[in-house]
């Protein structure tokens, strides 16, 4: 809600989904109905900001090659090849645009974050830049020189802060913080030793 108010200037959410073709496959036509259902939440909330045009894609239409160009991936239904589209294209004012090319009903928890995060990228086009300082290892080691292989991962807390900003990490003997990073997170191990030096 908070995002969704603080929209100044106004965005358009394209919702490709075929309902037609969907007519023999109910679990895809259900899931594209509440999904279709979440978006008129999100319109209400963002009250003029947020516009929702709505497009049942026909095979070999206009409105299909218009959904495969901005980003939209097919969906397979059967043997005999038909395919269907349940996908958001997002643009804003500046033409910047986002995709969610398949909602798909298995990842349906994370149907909310997902809109919510494209939405964020169209209202805010400039991405600030973390600078991430840190005695944990919450970055991911390098790759193995022997192997190519990486070895672990990125927390994930930082893996999510990466889908929103750039994430820079910054070694621990550095002096002074680039002007280009908006903001600093520092990682630090708190031990009750460290609480008894008074660190």
């Amino acid at each position: 809600e908070n995002i969704l108010q603080s929209i100044k200037e106004p965005i358009t959410l394209r919702l490709y989904f075929s309902q037609k073709q969907f007519t023999s496959t109910p679990r895809l036509l259900s899931y594209g109905k509440r999904v279709k259902d979440m978006l008129d939440e999100y319109v209400a909330v963002g009250k003029s900001k947020v516009k929702l045009i709505t497009i049942d894609p026909q095979p070999f239409s206009e409105e299909e090659d218009d959904a495969v160009t901005l980003g939209a991936s097919q969906i397979s239904l059967n043997a005999s090849g038909d395919v269907g589209y349940l996908s958001i294209v997002g643009t804003n004012a500046t033409d910047k645009t986002e995709v969610l090319p398949v909602l798909s009903p298995e990842k349906e928890d994370a149907l909310e974050y997902e809109l919510t995060k494209l939405i964020y990228r169209l209202v805010n086009p400039m991405e600030r830049t973390i600078g991430v300082l840190s005695t944990l290892p919450v970055f991911a080691p390098p790759r193995d020189p022997a192997t190519g292989q990486q070895i672990g991962q990125d927390w994930t807390a930082l893996t999510m802060l990466k889908e929103l900003y750039e994430v820079v990490e910054l070694p621990l003997t550095v002096e002074t913080i680039d002007p280009n990073i908006d903001t600093l997170m520092v990682c630090l191990l708190y031990t009750s030793d460290a609480a008894d030096e008074g660190l």
